[in-house]
C-alpha cells in the first residue's frame, strides 16, 4: 500500500476511474493541466490509498492496483 494523488476522472455514466502514481499534488495538478479532456467528464486532484497487487512488469510498474480514495480534511 501506498499513499499518493490521483487524477479522478468522473463521468456520469460510469464508475470513477483513477491516474494515479504521483507523489506530490502539485505533480498531479502538473499532469492535470496537459491532459486532453473529455466531454461529459469531470476531473480533479484526489489523494488516495493505491493497494499494489503484488505484480510488476518489466519495467518495474504495478500494472493493476485498487484505489481506496481518503478524504483530506483541514486542521
Amino acid at each position: 500500500m501506498r499513499k499518493s494523488y490521483a487524477i479522478k476522472i468522473t463521468n456520469r455514466l460510469y464508475p470513477p476511474s483513477y491516474l494515479p502514481g504521483f507523489e506530490t499534488r502539485q505533480d498531479a495538478e502538473r499532469h492535470f493541466r496537459g491532459l486532453i479532456q473529455e466531454a461529459g467528464c469531470s476531473y480533479s486532484v484526489v489523494y488516495v490509498n493505491e493497494y499494489l497487487n503484488g505484480a510488476i512488469d518489466c519495467k518495474g510498474n504495478y500494472p493493476v492496483s485498487i484505489i481506496a480514495e481518503i478524504i483530506e480534511t483541514d486542521k
